[in-house]
């Protein structure tokens, strides 16, 4: 059985900052749910990031 990764990364290109136990900072989920179209469609904006 596999196991599921919980490391996380930023996803703006050229971050390098990852979730480490020592390092306090907030990581968020792009929206993904049809009804947020609109709002992902920000965020991947913002954040520079092609689909």
């Amino acid at each position: 059985m596999s196991k599921k990764s919980n490391n996380k990364v930023c996803c703006v290109f050229g971050c390098p900052y990852k979730a480490i136990n020592d390092e306090p900072r907030h990581f968020y989920c792009i929206p993904s749910k049809p009804y947020e179209k609109e709002r992902r469609q920000r965020w991947i904006a913002a954040i520079r990031r092609a689909k």
